[in-house]
């Protein structure tokens, strides 16, 4: 098989010489995905078929990266690029067990192979062992747009894509209990098959993503993540053209989502990035089915940039003139909506600790100044105006991860957690 990949690839490579030294253009280089320059033609050349190395001694990390290439995405050349410097962080030691999956709508295994520095004599020995596992997503990708014309061997994907099924997938891909496991997802979170299907209704808030996130777990729909680390490049990331963007509120209730499934089944996304470049999508990427983003009609968020920012550890605003602007402009907003009451007032607080400081007293503390803050925003909400009942709750932490991967505080991701959500949906447990 090997040697017929080789006289194949020379093959190819003789055949292009030719076309060049003639001044022919390879009928190829005309369509898409070649045309756009988002995959090389020689491409047409590679074997897609699964393969799978020799295994070294002594494997200490698993990573699997999840691929998931749709129409509703961004160039998802540009989404490996802002992943490459987490991978090769990743991949970047000696004894690293690295999977591909294909995220479409019927998820796959694609790739095993090692990173092995055994014999690595030089740096330079090292980054090529490196680059070959990079290579294996890139493949994944290259595989999945292009059509069986073009390369015989190419994969016939299945249209939406699966992000929980996805992370079903990687997790079986670990097979080394004693290792650390990571996994790496690139796409936009916006599943359109399977038990997390979207175009059902995407959650209008941060409630509703929990409730959902708790009921695939009561129905034992998650997958085992115990101790997985999560990264996410591309949550709520969209093409501009088949999918609506989300507005603030169903970016982070999607955010929510995905930290709550990723929790519940034993893991933790320790990382997200959403600014992914943006380019239009290859015109042969997976098809998947637009998310409908309706307005929320009684959701209504203020941020600490927007005024809800309180001394530490106290329901004191660090700027009541900016806190009293924020509310009235909310006290406006609630009254164009004609929303009944009663209005859950929902505040959210950074941890302000260390992760391994986190314990249940810290939480706890944590719920109670998320309480007093809730309470101290309601005040300024009735005094701005607002009729309908207004019911204060404090929900503790906010949904994002605000510890690096050593588990430090980070006060940039702490602010995230620092906001109210004013809402008619009751918060999970209160």
């Amino acid at each position: 098989m090997i040697r017929r990949n080789i006289q194949f690839l020379a093959l190819s490579a003789a055949v292009a010489m030719s076309l060049l030294l003639s001044g022919c253009t390879d009928p190829l280089s005309g369509a898409e995905p070649f045309a756009s320059g988002e995959v090389p033609v020689e491409a047409a050349g590679y074997d897609c078929t699964p393969q799978q190395g020799k295994e070294p001694a002594g494997v200490t990390h698993e990573v699997a990266i999840v691929a998931s290439p749709t129409n509703t995405f961004v160039r998802f050349s540009n989404a490996v690029s802002t992943a490459e410097v987490d991978l090769r962080d990743l991949l970047g030691h000696d004894g690293v067990q690295v999977s591909t999956v294909l995220g479409d709508g019927q998820p796959m295994q694609t790739s095993r192979s090692w990173v092995d520095f055994s014999k690595a004599v030089f740096q330079a020995d090292k980054d090529k062992a490196v680059n070959r596992a990079l290579g294996k997503v890139r493949m994944t990708y290259y595989c999945s747009v292009m059509s069986k014309d073009q390369n015989a061997s190419a994969y016939r994907p299945v249209g939406g894509t699966d992000f929980l099924g996805s992370l079903q997938v990687a997790a079986s891909t670990f097979t080394h209990s004693s290792a650390s496991h990571d996994i790496v997802i690139l796409g936009n979170g916006l599943q359109d098959v399977g038990q997390v299907d979207l175009t059902k209704g995407l959650p209008q808030d941060a409630s509703a993503a929990r409730n959902l996130a708790n009921t695939l777990k009561s129905s034992g729909s998650l997958p085992d993540l115990t101790g997985v680390k999560v990264r996410w490049f591309g949550l709520g990331q969209n093409d501009r053209a088949n999918q609506r963007p989300l507005h603030p509120i169903a970016s982070k209730s999607l955010e929510v989502l995905w930290t709550e499934i990723i929790k519940a089944a034993g893991g933790e996304l320790v990382k997200v990035v959403k600014t992914i470049p943006y380019a239009d999508p290859v015109a042969t990427s997976i098809k998947a089915t637009p998310i409908v983003v309706p307005a929320p009609p009684c959701v209504f968020m203020l941020t600490s940039d927007d005024g809800f920012n309180f001394a530490p550890d106290s329901a004191t605003f660090l700027n009541p003139a900016k806190a009293t602007n924020g509310a009235q402009n909310m006290a406006g907003e609630i009254k164009k909506s004609n929303c009944s009451g009663p209005l859950y007032v929902v505040g959210y607080a950074a941890s302000g600790v260390d992760k391994k400081d986190y314990n249940a007293g810290a939480a706890s503390k944590v719920k109670s100044i998320a309480s007093a803050r809730a309470i101290a925003f309601k005040g300024l909400l009735e005094t701005a105006g607002v009729t309908v009942k207004l019911v204060p709750v404090g929900a503790g932490k906010g949904p994002i991860n605000d510890w690096d991967i050593n588990g430090k505080f980070i006060e940039d991701l702490g602010k995230q957690n620092r906001y109210v959500e004013v809402t008619q949906s009751k918060p999970e447990g209160n």
